[in-house]
């Protein structure tokens, strides 16, 4: 009876600590992607920048004495361009 229950003991701690291990090595994957997610959105977010365009850029043309106002949604946030015209 001993030696039964031994080995009952013995198989549920081998399967509680392949589960351990298997959840352990799950996370370290969900980690490791979410960190090549993260570093592609840097990377698409800094791929903007590096054109040197700025909104004043896209949205005007250049025109002396002039100015050219960029608002968005309900015209809370604003640029001003000056030496911009509209396009």
């Amino acid at each position: 009876m001993k030696l039964k229950f031994k080995n009952v003991a013995f198989a549920i701690a081998t399967v509680a600590l392949a589960g351990v291990i298997a959840h352990q090595a799950y996370a370290k994957q969900q980690e490791q992607a979410m960190s090549d997610v993260l570093l592609k959105n840097v990377e698409a977010l800094s791929d903007d920048e590096s054109t040197g365009l700025n909104d004043c850029d896209t949205y005007c043309t250049p025109k002396p004495n002039y100015t050219c106002y960029l608002s968005w949604g309900e015209g809370i946030d604003m640029i001003t361009c000056p030496g911009y015209g509209k396009k």
